[in-house]
């Protein structure tokens, strides 16, 4: 879990009921076309994984990347680098104090306004096997326990044998109740359509697969009532034994 020292109001990374949308051409890094970071209560069933402290062998942040609990580079162990400036030593970090990227090439700070009635949410319902196409989105209010303000990430390399890494964080409001937060990477564009009178805000896809692309790939993680983070990874294909035929809908893909 990370500590946020972007916002003074949150202070554990979390899951989410907002999203926020970054899309760009991120090939060089994850040889996809697209990337959309999604943060949503969903409904979901499947198998979590338990993932420890550690550090990630990577360049830059010098020193890889500490999974270790906190934002800061140095702390709690000197020369391991993290998301921004710590104590001494020779770590490195991606992000300066004020919360912009060193690189924005690399590295990305997205900002959701938190705390309100008029927060981005999703209409309810939705379910992270369905087409994007298929869910909906207003203005409102959003729990604390899924209110997020900060997502941070940030591409780089094992330079030891070329392989390309992601490191991701969110926070939220506060760390009671249970929450979930997914980041999807897709190969084609998702664009989000804002409400209008009446009506809710929806998403247009690009993917031709069930709103996606076969090889797109996810990951999330869910958060019981006390805070403790599981994670779980999904590579989006068809069904075993389906045949689309000429009408494709989202019964024939699954995570």
């Amino acid at each position: 879990m990370k500590r946020n020292l972007l916002s003074p109001l949150v202070n554990k990374l979390a899951a989410i009921s907002c999203f926020i949308i970054f899309q760009g051409n991120i090939a060089r890094h994850t040889k996809l076309a697209g990337f959309l970071l999604l943060f949503i209560m969903l409904n979901i069933s499947f198998s979590y994984a338990q993932i420890g402290a550690g550090t990630a062998p990577v360049d830059p942040p010098t020193g890889g990347f500490g999974i270790d609990g906190n934002l800061e580079a140095n702390t709690p162990t000197a020369n391991i680098g993290d998301w921004v400036m710590g104590g001494s030593g020779t770590g490195g970090y991606v992000l300066n104090n004020n919360g912009t990227p060193v690189n924005p090439s690399n590295t990305y700070h997205l900002i959701d306004s938190y705390g309100n009635g008029d927060d981005d949410m999703f209409d309810g319902g939705e379910k992270n096997n369905e087409s994007p196409a298929d869910w909906s989105w207003k203005y409102g209010g959003v729990q604390s326990k899924n209110n997020i303000n900060n997502a941070t990430l940030h591409f780089t390399t094992n330079i030891s044998n070329g392989e390309a890494w992601l490191v991701f964080s969110a926070d939220r409001q506060t760390t009671v109740g249970e929450s979930y937060f997914e980041f999807e990477l897709l190969q084609k564009t998702v664009t989000a359509v804002p409400p209008s009178g009446n009506k809710n805000g929806t998403f247009i896809t690009a993917g031709t697969e069930g709103g996606r692309t076969v090889g797109d790939f996810a990951v999330s993680a869910g958060f019981s009532t006390n805070g403790a983070a599981v994670f779980a990874f999904f590579k989006w294909e068809m069904v075993p034994g389906s045949n689309p035929g000429p009408i494709i809908t989202p019964k024939h893909w699954r995570w």
